[in-house]
């Protein structure tokens, strides 16, 4: 079953991408899945894309 990294963050999941990230972020992955789950941290990932990448603050404006 294919959920995305919203769904995942939000059932307690740390996705392989959200490892991925954190690591390039230099952060904990379980604070990133909390503030991707919160909705503050987008991570930009589909099966079409080889890289995946965070969308943050400057980058990305969420409101």
């Amino acid at each position: 079953m294919f959920m995305t990294q919203l769904e995942s963050a939000v059932a307690g999941i740390v996705t392989k991408e959200m490892c991925v990230v954190a690591e390039k972020e230099r952060m904990d992955k379980e604070v990133l899945r909390s503030l991707v789950a919160e909705g503050k941290v987008v991570i930009p990932c589909n099966t079409n894309k080889t890289e995946c990448s965070s969308c943050r603050d400057f980058l990305c404006s969420l409101g």
